[in-house]
């Protein structure tokens, strides 16, 4: 038999990667009973999954009734605007200082084959799922680079927010292949060592994503 932790964990995993991959309606409420029977678990474990999701920023809880998955606000967004801006515009920073070195080199060559799969997917499958997902990782391998757990642990954080927001973003004709050229553009500065210029660049980036999702918000409010 399982013990408690390991269902309550279990819960949790199977919660988040549901919500990651976008499967709750956002306007829905949903009951802790019938996920509880489709688990095969208890409603205590799954409660306390529930907990932590809350905890966390993914859900909110609705005594009696079950939980809804929380969407972005224009708060929101401008935080995470910032965070964004001041963790991603550090790392490309030091990234183009050290570019020419080993782990620089590695992480250049990853981005490129990032870019590289973006103008495919652009090309041929248009999936603004998989394109959403190739964008955080581009932006991932940015923030890895320094090999800093809290970074990490705080773009990780943050990334069903974003991943909410790309999905919504992307759907809007021409800012895929608006995407695209940034990143080409960010990934010419990294290799030319522009460390400055790439740290604007990566501001003006998140501005520019961060305005529309603005405007995506307000639109879905009327």
């Amino acid at each position: 038999m399982k013990s408690f932790k390991r269902l309550q964990e279990q819960a949790y995993d199977h919660l988040k990667e549901l919500i990651l991959s976008g499967h709750f309606d956002q306007s829905g409420i949903y009951s802790e009973t019938k996920i509880a029977a489709e688990m095969g678990i208890s409603r205590t474990p799954l409660r306390d999954a529930i907990l932590k999701l809350e905890q966390e920023g993914y859900v909110s809880i609705f005594p009696s009734k079950g939980f809804k998955v929380i969407t972005a606000s224009h708060e929101d967004l401008e935080e995470l605007s910032q965070i964004r801006s001041a963790l991603e515009g550090f790392c490309a920073y030091h990234l183009a200082k050290d570019i020419e070195t080993p782990r620089g080199v590695q992480t250049l060559q990853k981005l490129k084959e990032i870019l590289q799969l973006q103008q495919k997917m652009s090309a041929e499958t248009h999936s603004i799922d998989d394109f959403a997902e190739s964008d955080n990782a581009f932006h991932r391998s940015i923030i890895e680079y320094m090999q800093n757990k809290q970074f990490a642990s705080t773009f990780h954080h943050y990334e069903y927010k974003m991943k909410e927001i790309k999905r919504n973003f992307f759907l809007y004709p021409g800012r895929i292949a608006a995407a695209i050229d940034e990143h080409a553009y960010i990934t010419e500065l990294l290799e030319n060592g522009e460390s400055s210029e790439v740290f604007d660049m990566i501001c003006d980036h998140v501005k520019t994503a961060t305005f529309a999702a603005h405007q995506d918000v307000t639109d879905g409010d009327k």
